[in-house]
């Protein structure tokens, strides 16, 4: 047993010749195989961050599994041998500058491409834009953010609610989910009209590379959040509808669209209509309805909505039922004024299955005015209106505003105050609006 160290040699198979100091020699043909080393001839990319973290396709011959790979004298990361002419690694930090790659064999061979990478010292760290800057309260959708000095694996916050998901796009450009906002809601007027604007919360959004370095953008992404309603006024109304008011927070307008879009508004499910709020409040027309109690929501163009169950009851009207000789509906109409004494009239009140009432004239012959009803019943709540002329010139409109008692059969009455459009109206013995009327 002798030993000995090899030759350099070609690459292929080689006899070995061992020969004793007195000539003697044997040979073992081919009892030796040099091996090719490797080459390196090119890195893609060939460049990047100071930071690193690219991940670059290394190409050559001669790669056996698994090498190791360094840029500049510093070990890659997740080195992954493909074939015998391609490899994959991950580029160190490492500072600015070109620096050669070298690849070694696990048998100790290796080989170098100089010059072959080179690290870029990063721009200055900006953040510049974010491509939308009004969302939900929920999150879960991707804005594109622009800006300079991005590099691999950054992470993002909105109002310091780190993204889940960052992908990196180039120095310039990266994306990120919108987390969901857990801060505050504060309203807010925009615009010299002072129209309102959404219930909100302004964050900044900040960009950090995994060297330390950030950027702020202040005040770059509104969060919009859901409306919240809650009342409704009146929360009763007759089966013909009407006129109610919706107050809470976040009824958007959309002030800050490109053009304004209302809300949307259902009752018990069904769409009722829109409009343009203030963001604390609304006005909407309610059209007719079956008896009955209904749930009312709101729906802003983001899709956010809020219920407010059992807000809105539709009361069926109570029957009048008030019978004369003369065959229906004849009512005793007093005033009983501050100033003294009574004013009276009579009308016919006439009212249908909704509840509207109308009327006759009835006693143009001994005062020469005459009264024509109008009104509703809204359950045991009744508005009924008068008007009132002499010679053919209107004298003002007053209106009863009361409660019916006793609900079905006689005798029923109607007790109340009235508000009137010109005192006249109820003759010469003045008056005002909290006097009282009752009709019978």
């Amino acid at each position: 047993s002798i030993t000995a160290t090899t030759a350099a040699h070609v690459a292929g198979a080689a006899s070995v010749v061992v020969t004793n100091p007195d000539g003697q020699s044997s040979t073992l043909a081919n009892g030796f195989t040099y091996l090719a080393g490797p080459t390196v001839t090119g890195v893609t990319p060939n460049s990047g961050s100071t930071a690193g973290g690219v991940q670059v396709t290394i190409t050559g011959t001669g790669f056996t599994a698994v090498p190791t790979v360094t840029f500049g004298g510093s070990a890659a990361t997740g080195v992954a041998f493909i074939n015998n002419t391609q490899i994959l690694a991950t580029v160190p930090a490492h500072a600015a500058g070109a620096v050669a790659v070298i690849v070694s064999n696990p048998d100790g061979q290796s080989a170098v491409l100089g010059s072959a990478f080179t690290y870029l010292a990063p721009a200055g760290l900006t953040v510049a834009s974010v491509s939308d800057t009004l969302g939900i309260a929920a999150g879960g959708y991707t804005v594109t953010i622009t800006g300079t000095g991005f590099v691999a694996n950054p992470t993002v916050t909105f109002g310091g609610t780190a993204s889940a998901t960052v992908a990196f796009a180039s120095s310039t450009s990266i994306t990120a989910a919108v987390p969901a906002y857990t801060g505050g809601f504060g309203y807010r007027v925009a615009g010299d009209d002072g129209n309102a604007s959404p219930w909100v919360g302004v964050v900044p959004v900040v960009v950090t590379n995994p060297n330390g370095q950030s950027a702020t953008l202040a005040d770059s992404f509104t969060y919009v959040a859901p409306p919240t309603l809650t009342s409704v006024t009146p929360n009763t109304l007759g089966l013909l509808g009407g006129q109610i008011g919706m107050s809470g927070t976040g009824l958007w307008d959309g002030k800050d669209a490109p053009e304004p879009k209302p809300f949307l508004a259902t009752v018990g499910g069904s769409p009722v209509g829109a409009l343009v709020g203030s963001g604390m409040a609304g006005q909407l027309f309610i059209p007719p309805q079956a008896a009955g109690t209904y749930d009312v929501t709101v729906t802003n163009p983001d899709g956010q909505s809020s219920t407010l169950t059992n807000a809105l009851t539709f009361l069926a009207p109570t029957r009048l039922e008030k019978v004369d000789a003369t065959g229906g509906g004849i009512w005793q109409v007093d005033y009983a004024l501050s100033g003294g004494g009574t004013y009276r009239h009579y009308a016919r009140i006439v009212q249908d299955a909704l509840g509207t009432l109308s009327g006759e004239t009835l006693d143009t012959g001994t005062s020469d005015k005459y009264i024509v009803t109008t009104g509703e019943t809204t359950g045991a709540d009744i508005v009924v209106g008068f008007e009132i002329s002499y010679n053919g010139v209107p004298q003002g409109f007053v209106t009863c505003t009361g409660t019916i008692y006793k609900a079905f059969g006689q005798p029923q009455e109607i007790r109340g105050t009235f508000t009137a459009t010109d005192l006249a109206a109820v003759g010469s013995l003045g008056g005002t609006a909290t006097d009282t009327c009752v009709l019978r």
